[in-house]
């Protein structure tokens, strides 16, 4: 740039400054693009190589791709005769298959026709056998009647020679005896003789009895029919005694139920309780199912609850059947025992509630019980050996 400045001598001082400057920066700024030409040309130079190379290199991946291309279609060709040939192998092989499936369908048939016929044959050996069996027992049997037939035979003719000669001793004929022969086989005989002894000997008051035992059976009959129609009466009396306890127990259910709820929320402050019959359909016949789930608690039986809690179920149902009928007095056998003292007076304050309907007697040996009751009785020693009753009315002593 120094080399290229020294061209110019001759001009001034300061105005050969400022030139040489903008000569100068003239000169950088050629420099920078003959540069940025060199690295543009660098660059395409670069680019020609890479774009031979690339055609190179798609020439002979075009190559490659013709020859792969060759050798799919071959492979190609290959399959599809391979295919024919095994198309043709499966048709053969369907109807080999066809004609083996027929004979064994054939022979099956045949099995089955031989082993129906092994069936039938068995069956009718049996049944030649227990034919054989039977004639058998019937030869037998022919044998053992021939043989009775043939003693019955020789008593018959002995009987006859017996008969003969009772005729010959009552001057009778033969002709004569057949004339009074009565009609009839022997068999008819016998069965006459036998229910001539059956009937026993002859009651001459038989009518008279008969008579008699017709009225008694008049007279029980009679009273049968009175029991039928006493027994119609009751089961109609029972019926209806059924349907109106029904009707009386489902209704007191309903208002125990309601009034349980209730008692129970106040007791725990909170909470549901229930009662539900376990055969809704037959009441009088089903029990009783209590569910309870008491304040942040899930729904659980009465016997996996602790002991106060037991206990205060078992007075809000107490109170409930209270609630529904008072009864004239109750009689509570520490039934606060397991109670805790905030547990205990919210039972007292019940218990306050419904002792204007029911007079309560209670056992207890806690304090906050004893604050609600009206009369208070204890037995006391004064003197050694020597008990007495002690009866305190809370209402002399408290204004």
């Amino acid at each position: 740039m120094e080399e290229a400045l020294s061209a110019f001598p001759d001009l001034p001082a300061a105005a050969g400054n400022e030139e040489r400057e903008r000569l100068k920066k003239a000169l950088e700024e050629k420099q920078e693009a003959l540069l940025a030409s060199h690295v543009a040309l660098t660059k395409a130079e670069e680019s020609v190589s890479f774009g031979k190379r690339m055609l190179e290199e798609r020439s002979r991946a075009e190559k490659e791709l013709a020859a792969d291309r060759a050798a799919l279609e071959k492979a190609e060709r290959d399959n599809e005769a391979e295919r024919q040939t095994l198309e043709e192998e499966l048709i053969s092989l369907k109807a080999a298959f066809r004609d083996a499936e027929a004979h064994w369908q054939k022979t099956r048939t045949h099995q089955e026709s031989l082993s129906d016929d092994a069936d039938g044959f068995a069956i009718r050996q049996r049944e030649a056998d227990e034919a054989w069996k039977k004639a058998q027992a019937a030869s037998a049997k022919i044998e053992r009647d021939r043989a009775e037939l043939a003693v019955r035979i020789a008593q018959f003719k002995a009987e006859e020679e017996d008969v003969l000669r009772q005729f010959e001793a009552w001057h009778m004929t033969r002709q004569q005896a057949e004339a009074l022969r009565l009609s009839g086989s022997m068999e008819d005989m016998e069965d006459l003789a036998r229910r001539m002894a059956e009937l026993g000997s002859v009651n001459p008051e038989g009518e008279e009895e008969y008579a008699r035992q017709l009225a008694r059976r008049k007279f029980y009959e009679g009273q049968v029919a009175d029991l039928a129609e006493a027994r119609k009466g009751l089961e109609t009396i029972i019926s209806d005694i059924d349907r109106t306890m029904e009707s009386r127990f489902t209704e007191a259910f309903r208002k125990i139920n309601e009034e349980f709820g209730r008692i129970m929320q106040l007791m725990f402050r909170g909470g549901k309780a229930r009662l539900e019959l376990t055969d809704e359909a037959h009441p009088l016949e089903g029990g009783v199912e209590m569910y309870l789930q008491l304040p942040g608690k899930k729904r659980q039986p009465l016997s996996l609850m602790s002991g106060g809690e037991r206990a205060l179920t078992v007075i809000a149902l107490l109170i409930s059947f209270m609630a529904y009928r008072p009864a004239p007095f109750c009689f509570v056998d520490e039934i606060d025992a397991a109670l805790d003292d905030a547990n205990v007076e919210r039972y007292s304050r019940m218990i306050g509630e419904y002792k204007k309907k029911t007079q309560f007697i209670v056992i207890s040996h806690r304090k906050k019980t004893m604050e609600f009751a009206d009369t208070l009785q204890g037995v006391t020693m004064a003197e050694k050996g020597v008990s007495s009753l002690i009866t305190v009315k809370m209402k002399d002593y408290v204004e």
